[in-house]
């Protein structure tokens, strides 16, 4: 048995531990190993992340790294930028940091029950806190709250609160960034500090491949259709050039277009095979909302441009059901207030509660020393945690289709949102074969790069006396300029995105 599905003792709280070997070891190390994985890193408004630093070094204010989060591998071309490309922006403008920049950062405590040995001393040695997601983690909230007080450097944060699988859509952020900076504030006043003001910075990460992604796709594509049950499905007559409005589509697009349908087609035959499965075995929850579905017989003949739109229309309606009764078996299982059918509870809270609540049962906090149990009470502890790994399913299939419902409706996708929302029907796909994803290497589709964008900093002091007056008006509204300012970086990738695009046809 794997430690998911047997009584382990309670998660417990690791604090960071810096180690300078640790750091050397990623400022060397680092560069080749993602260089196999991510190259080139390039930045924009480096000059900034430059001043920041200075100014912090000066004691002239604390500030917070707020980065977004679209794939598992942004923490480390974040690090790569501040151990690599900030010293060299410095060097560049004659500017002399004390300290090598870093950062701490906060990471979620499940990651160590996947990560190698390697991997669970490293977080730690960096200077990396955890913290448990689903509930008021304590000890992780005050050690946060004293680094980013007195730490030897910032505080980076990923405001959506997990990894939102997109390059283009920023998931609504989670209040922790806003309440740590006002603690900072509060604790700087309190410290007699008060001239040292709080900053967060906005940073932007956008991923770009480098190869033609068609060859690859399609052959997920056809795995995909043989996991399914469906038949492979060559390009039809009806997507011959005439049909696709050949002033607007060449070649390349038409084959776009087709495993843009194809891949139409693979999920809506896994929503149609979970909507069955959930109607079928789950009838204490809301699953009679859930469609009758029998296979639109378009897909073979040719679904026309007005049609797709419609189409994506409604797969997104019944998704948004789909998830939601799967988070309801979760949460009836694991004796939760079911907030499905329209109460109050966002998918992000809900999630979080229903993993909080597996972990509860498999992570036995109420179990001073399991070593004591009788083999009948081992037997039995042992039971529950397996049940609550089963339940915990629901809400992983949950997660990972909530990646498909962020994707807008666009009826030529651009090949990277083809890759984005293939990929979560792979993890999908792996998820109910029973294989963990986690545990799998993502297809490799090909070569790719990264560039983050380094926003305008957004003072916090200056909103002290609104703080005072009215302290959750002023969370809502720190919160809505830190999702501006990720939001604005995001346009500034698209833009220059746009003019590479116009500089390469130049």
């Amino acid at each position: 048995m794997d430690s998911m599905t047997t009584a382990q003792p309670p998660l417990q709280f690791i604090p960071p531990a810096y180690n300078p070997w640790a750091y050397r070891l990623v400022k060397w190390i680092g560069p080749l190993w993602l260089r196999q994985r991510i190259y080139p890193i390039t930045a924009d408004g480096l000059d900034t992340l430059v001043d920041c630093y200075q100014q912090f070094e000066a004691g002239h204010h604390r500030f917070v790294l707020a980065y977004r989060h679209p794939t598992n591998m942004d923490p480390y071309c974040l690090m790569y930028t501040l151990t690599q490309l900030v010293p060299q922006a410095a060097k560049a403008r004659g500017i002399r940091l004390k300290k090598a920049p870093n950062s701490h950062f906060l990471y979620d405590r499940g990651v160590h029950l996947w990560l190698g040995s390697l991997g669970r001393w490293m977080l730690p040695s960096l200077g990396g806190i955890s913290i448990q997601r689903g509930k008021l983690d304590r000890p992780a909230l005050r050690a946060s709250r004293e680094l980013f007080l007195n730490g030897e450097w910032p505080l980076a944060i990923a405001p959506e609160g997990a990894i939102n699988g997109h390059n283009r859509i920023l998931n609504p952020l989670e209040p922790g960034v806003a309440q740590l900076s006002y603690w900072c504030l509060e604790d700087l006043h309190k410290a007699g500090r008060d001239h040292e003001d709080v900053v967060i910075l906005p940073i932007g990460i956008r991923y770009t491949y480098h190869d033609d992604l068609l060859p690859p796709l399609q052959d997920l594509l056809s795995q995909l259709e043989k996991d399914c049950g469906l038949p492979s499905l060559p390009l039809p007559n009806k997507l011959e050039p005439d049909k696709l409005e050949p002033d607007k589509l060449g070649p390349e697009s038409m084959r776009e277009q087709h495993l843009y349908v194809r891949m139409l087609r693979v999920g809506d035959a896994l929503l149609a095979t979970l909507e069955t499965f959930y109607r079928a075995f789950y009838p204490d929850v809301d699953a009679d909302e859930l469609a009758t579905h029998l296979e639109d017989p378009r897909y073979t003949q040719g679904i026309q441009l007005p049609e797709l739109a419609e189409t994506v229309k409604t797969m997104r309606i019944r998704l948004a059901r789909l998830l939601d009764v799967a988070l309801q078996v979760a949460e009836r299982r694991l004796q939760l207030k079911v907030k499905g059918n329209g109460a109050k509870g966002n998918l992000v809270e809900r999630r979080h509660a229903v993993e909080q609540a597996g972990w509860d049962r498999i992570f036995r906090a109420d179990i001073p020393d399991l070593e004591t149990l009788s083999p009948i009470e081992r037997g039995l502890a042992d039971r529950l945690a397996q049940e609550a790994d089963l339940h915990l399913w629901h809400m992983r299939l949950a997660e990972t289709f909530t990646g498909i419902i962020g994707q807008t409706v666009d009826l030529r996708p651009p090949q990277e949102r083809l890759v984005e929302t293939t990929l979560h029907l792979w993890e999908v796909v792996s998820r109910i074969k029973g294989e963990d994803p986690l545990g799998r290497r993502t297809p490799h589709l090909g070569r790719k790069s990264a560039h983050l964008t380094i926003g305008d900093p957004i003072s916090v002091s200056s909103r002290w006396p609104e703080y005072q007056s009215n302290r959750r008006q002023a969370m809502s509204d720190l919160l809505a300029d830190v999702q501006r300012g990720l939001e604005k970086t995001l346009r500034s990738e698209q833009q220059a995105e746009v003019e590479g695009v116009a500089k390469a046809m130049v």
